[in-house]
């Protein structure tokens, strides 16, 4: 592929902070124009991150359908009009995506790869079988994680049309020293760490947590986030307001290594997906459903008495977790400061590998070799 060619094309649903390292250093290494086009802010969705980065972005706008929100088919015909590559979400939902493969298979675009999750932890059981069959269509897949590939690889896809991510962080913090460690165990608070938003279910853990006080504990609780069950989590911890405090979404790096540094452990009772990247990132245990496929593809990191500790949370009986959630903080207490110390460099060591530079090489070597393919 020469630096003529015509532009990478991705377009996605929104541009969030974590995507924004990984994009561009995509951007940096490719040898033509990169265009980043996504979806307007929508209320209650995942923001746009506002930082410039080395491509250009296009605001598509949206439309209602009764398949649920759409980017706009004219928008999306015009940023892919002169495109040498084009890289789209790999969900099915999303019928500018359909459109597009199928000017793919008339010969009318480039080649067509996709970002895209297996199964998330909210998706439907049509959906996850549904999808590896439909992915066939495409050009080449970036899957989240490499245990997704592998399943995909047995359903019979190519191992030259598959990559994935391993979605890790731009930024590892460097491990925690033993005098960090033992003021962490000695009186760092938990901390909730996500998007306020009813999949995560934060309000198990604020449950969890009261009933965790009442049985002696002591550890304050840090909410680090926001969204749209903000005010109901607020409400939900009013009785405990000397105990718990709510500082809001975090992106400044200093404040947050200054908030996860000095924490004990963090606790996300369902549907963890990257923040658990940053948990381990500092070295903090995860108090977390055990069961993987209660949370997004990034949780496979995370190991029962390893990495943190597990609870039950049965399917339509999620409050039956609460008492899970208080014994879980009741064990990280009853750790000696080295059992602790241990889990934490055990967590840290898990994420070590896992950085937005590994997650571009992956996916620019797959790129590149679909970029040969353009006529």
């Amino acid at each position: 592929m020469t630096a003529a060619a015509g532009p990478l094309v991705i377009i996605q649903p929104a541009l969030p902070e974590f995507r924004v390292e990984y994009f561009a250093a995509i951007a940096e290494a490719w040898p033509a124009p990169v265009v980043v086009a996504h979806g307007a802010d929508q209320p209650g969705g995942v923001p746009n991150d506002p930082r410039p980065g080395p491509y250009r972005r296009v605001e598509l706008p949206w439309r209602r359908s009764r398949f649920g929100p759409q980017l706009e088919w004219a928008a999306v015909a015009q940023v892919v009009a002169k495109a040498g590559l084009v890289l789209v979400p790999g969900d099915p939902n999303q019928l500018a995506v359909h459109h597009l493969l199928a000017l793919r298979w008339q010969g009318r675009l480039p080649p067509l790869a996709a970002l895209s999750q297996f199964r998330r932890a909210d998706a439907s059981w049509m959906i996850a079988t549904v999808k590896p069959w439909w992915h066939r269509a495409f050009d080449g897949l970036i899957l989240y994680t490499e245990r997704e590939a592998e399943h995909y690889l047995k359903l019979g896809h190519r191992p030259e049309t598959l990559t994935w991510l391993n979605n890790g962080l731009a930024r590892v913090p460097a491990p925690p020293s033993e005098l960090e460690l033992e003021r962490r165990w000695a009186g760092g608070p938990l901390v909730c760490l996500g998007r306020h938003i009813t999949k995560n279910r934060f309000d198990l853990a604020l449950r969890g947590f009261a009933a965790y006080r009442q049985q002696g504990g002591r550890r304050r609780l840090l909410l680090i986030g926001s969204g749209p069950e903000s005010d109901a989590l607020r409400a939900l911890a009013a009785s405990l307001s000397d105990a718990i405090d709510f500082v809001g979404a975090v992106y400044d790096p200093l404040e947050l290594d200054q908030r996860l540094g000095g924490a004990f452990a963090a606790v996300h009772p369902l549907a963890m997906g990257l923040s658990i990247n940053t948990a381990f990132g500092y070295g903090l245990p995860v108090v977390a459903c055990q069961d993987p496929h209660r949370h997004m593809p990034e949780f496979w990191i995370w190991s029962q008495a390893q990495t943190g500790f597990g609870f039950a949370a049965p399917r339509g009986q999620e409050l039956q977790a609460v008492p899970g959630i208080a014994a879980c903080l009741q064990q990280l207490d009853a750790l000696s400061v080295v059992q602790y110390a241990t889990m934490c460099r055990t967590a840290h060591t898990a994420v070590e590998p896992l950085t937005t530079a590994a997650m571009a090489a992956r996916s620019l070597t797959l790129l590149r070799r679909l970029a040969r393919l353009a006529p």
